[in-house]
C-alpha cells in the first residue's frame, strides 16, 4: 500500500465559524469519496465532523444570558471610551474629521 500523506493547510478559521480545531479533526479521518459524494462534494470540513457534545452545567440559560449580556454592554462602554480616546489623539495629530 502507497504511503498517504496529506497536504495541510493552516488556517485561524473562517467567516462561518469552523476554526482550526474542526480542520484539525478532519485531518485526522480523512473522508473517503463515497462519504464526499453523498454531501454532494462539499468539501467543508463541518460536513464531515461533528461537534463535541456539551454537558449541562446547571446554570439556567437566562442567568447565563444575562452575565453575557452585563459583559458585552460593559464592553461595548468599553469600546465606546477607546473610540472617543483614539478620535481625540487624531485631531492633535491633524487627522481627525
Amino acid at each position: 500500500m502507497k504511503d498517504y500523506r496529506p497536504i495541510i493547510g493552516i488556517t485561524m478559521g473562517d467567516p462561518v465559524g469552523i476554526g482550526p480545531e474542526i480542520i484539525l479533526t478532519a485531518l485526522r479521518k480523512p473522508a473517503t469519496i463515497d462519504e464526499i459524494k453523498s454531501h454532494s462534494y462539499a468539501l467543508t470540513p463541518g460536513c464531515y465532523v461533528s461537534a463535541e457534545e456539551m454537558g449541562n452545567d446547571g446554570v439556567p440559560f437566562e442567568k447565563k444570558m444575562a452575565e453575557f449580556s452585563a459583559t458585552l454592554y460593559q464592553q461595548f462602554n468599553k469600546a465606546d471610551q477607546l473610540e472617543t480616546t483614539i478620535r481625540k489623539n487624531l485631531e492633535v495629530l491633524g487627522n481627525g474629521k
